[in-house]
């Protein structure tokens, strides 16, 4: 696919050791970068097509509702 080809890969994470590892593993082809527990995330603004979540609100114990449902 095309697409796939000329795709970009981000992946984002508030846990230094966790983007450490990731340098070593998976880098590239990923664009790694750390991001605070509230918005915004790194990266430039309208850049995304997708963005994927696995298991990210259960980790973020304050004001997660507040902070990432205004970005809308």
């Amino acid at each position: 696919m095309t697409e796939a080809e000329e795709a970009s890969s981000w992946g984002s994470d508030i846990d230094a050791p966790s983007i450490d590892w990731r340098q070593k593993e998976l880098s590239p082809p990923m664009i790694l970068v750390i991001n605070q527990d509230v918005p915004p995330l790194a990266g430039p603004s309208d850049h995304f097509d997708l963005i994927y979540a696995v298991s990210v609100f259960t980790h973020i114990t304050t004001n997660w509702a507040g902070s990432w449902n205004s970005i809308r």
